[in-house]
């Protein structure tokens, strides 16, 4: 749907033309659509920092109904080849989500990065999309496939002390308590 500003525009146009015998009149160009890897970027802090998006498609893969933190998990279902991309990011909702696991969604909002504790606590920040507009597109979509974080897959710097196998080859990540390996979409705040 057009803006108000282009339909103004439009109607400009058509009144500077009106004694033309033809009239095209075209929707404005729109930017390419911004995919979650796209907002996560290749570095710590993300490209969109700051800065409006507007219909981020994602499949919910996981909601947060509880603590500070409501919001809900969204993961591209058609992924970029850069493995230093994330396809997963969190939006914040700050009330219990209208979504459901498995709910294909557009969502705009404002690319954040929140800081557990403070800037002055010294975490690391993590991207997450705030104050979104929310449109379920479908239900009862397949979920993405995890991908999984494996411990050597972490830099030594960010692992925790004794955490890291001695060789590249092993396959299970002694990083986290739990008997599943790590995933891009297990990111929350407190």
């Amino acid at each position: 749907m057009p803006s108000k500003s282009s339909a103004r525009l439009a109607a400009l146009t058509v009144a500077a033309v009106s004694c033309a015998s033809t009239v095209v009149l075209a929707s404005p160009a729109h930017a390419d659509s911004v995919r979650v890897h796209d907002i996560q970027g290749t570095t710590r802090i993300s490209p969109y920092a700051g800065r409006q998006v507007q219909d981020v498609a994602g499949i919910v893969t996981g909601v947060r109904t509880y603590g500070s933190s409501r919001g809900f998990w969204i993961q591209d279902p058609a992924p970029d080849a850069d493995p230093a991309t994330s396809e997963g990011v969190f939006v914040f909702t700050g009330s219990t989500p209208k979504v459901a696991v498995g709910d294909a969604v557009t969502v705009s909002g404002t690319v954040t990065e929140y800081v557990p504790g403070g800037t002055s606590s010294g975490n690391q920040s993590l991207t997450e999309i705030t104050r979104p507009t929310v449109t379920v597109v479908s239900s009862g979509n397949p979920v993405p496939a995890a991908t999984p974080v494996r411990s050597w897959s972490v830099p030594p710097a960010y692992a925790p002390p004794g955490t890291r196998p001695r060789t590249a080859r092993s396959t299970t990540c002694r990083c986290a308590p739990a008997p599943t390996p790590w995933t891009t979409t297990s990111r929350w705040r407190a």
